[in-house]
């Protein structure tokens, strides 16, 4: 747990940015596949590759993580802007599920043929994007900085929560 935010922004106003980061950063990711969501579920049973239908399967689960965090977004912030520690607690468990889940995703990329499968499966997407999404190396950068962002909200919320235990009225983190 942290007491600051790399050691001098409080943890409030850091819960804010990322909060906001997260919010802009899943609307921009989930507006692009509104319109391919739809062919990515109905080829699923169509495509012959176990690769391919592994990757498509992977990125329809992604879409609606994307989808919890946003909404959990929208929580953190109404939470910290009316000093209610525990809407702040659906971010930490939506964090920790997309931290999963991009674990899960970098080790199968970086230990079994899958990344071959994937840059094929999403082969309508530049070559630069498909190479930031299939890159193990990148992957395990996103999640290590995801890790301490997330990590930065729950000290807020485990903050705030005592704060609240003991009867101070205002959250001043």
């Amino acid at each position: 747990m942290t007491d600051s935010f790399c050691f001098c922004v409080s943890l409030r106003t850091a819960s804010l940015v990322i909060a906001w980061y997260y919010l802009i950063a899943g609307i921009i990711g989930i507006l692009p596949m509104v319109p391919t969501l739809y062919e990515y579920i109905t080829s699923i049973s169509t495509t012959g590759n176990t690769g391919e239908i592994i990757t498509r399967l992977m990125v329809v689960q992604y879409y609606f993580l994307l989808l919890l965090m946003v909404i959990s977004c929208v929580f953190l912030i109404n939470g910290i802007y009316k000093n209610k520690p525990n809407h702040t607690r659906l971010f930490v468990i939506s964090g920790n599920l997309l931290l999963r889940h991009e674990l899960f995703v970098t080790m199968l990329l970086a230990f079994t043929p899958l990344r071959k499968d994937a840059e094929i499966a999403l082969r309508p997407m530049s070559a630069a994007h498909i190479m930031v999404l299939t890159n193990p190396y990148l992957k395990l950068i996103n999640l290590v900085v995801a890790a301490y962002l997330i990590l930065t909200v729950h000290s807020y919320y485990t903050k705030a929560q005592q704060k609240g235990r003991h009867g101070s009225g205002s959250i001043a983190i």
